[in-house]
This record gives C-alpha cells, sequence and structure tokens, in this order.
C-alpha cells in the first residue's frame, strides 16, 4: 500500500523543498545557516517540516 502524500502534515525535507519550489539543497542550506522554515528534528537526524510552518513560511514572503 502506498502512502498518501496528504495524509500528514509532516514533510521530509525533499518534500518541503517541492512544496516550496526550491531545490533540497536550499533547505539544508537554510537549516545550516538558522533561517528557513521552521522544522522540527526526531531522534538526532530526521528532519521534518509541518506544513503550516511552510505556509507561514510561504506568506511571510521569504521564499
Amino acid at each position: 500500500m502506498e502512502k498518501d502524500a496528504t495524509s500528514s502534515p509532516w514533510m521530509t525535507p525533499k518534500e518541503a523543498a517541492a512544496y516550496l519550489s526550491v531545490h533540497p539543497g536550499t533547505m539544508h542550506n537554510w537549516r545550516s545557516q538558522g533561517k528557513g522554515p521552521t522544522y522540527k528534528v526526531v531522534g538526532t537526524r530526521i528532519v521534518r517540516y509541518h506544513r503550516q510552518d511552510l505556509d507561514a513560511f510561504l506568506s511571510a514572503g521569504a521564499a
């Protein structure tokens, strides 16, 4: 069974990049620079973005 992309508000960096229409490397650069949309780290390496945070980032005209 394939996962429905709209079933969860949480996105991987790759999904978030597509949502914001930027390159996935841009997401990494923003995190490294302390810029970009708010994100959560699960454990020590798993990065997830919440759809509401991405929408707020877009509304602020940042992307």
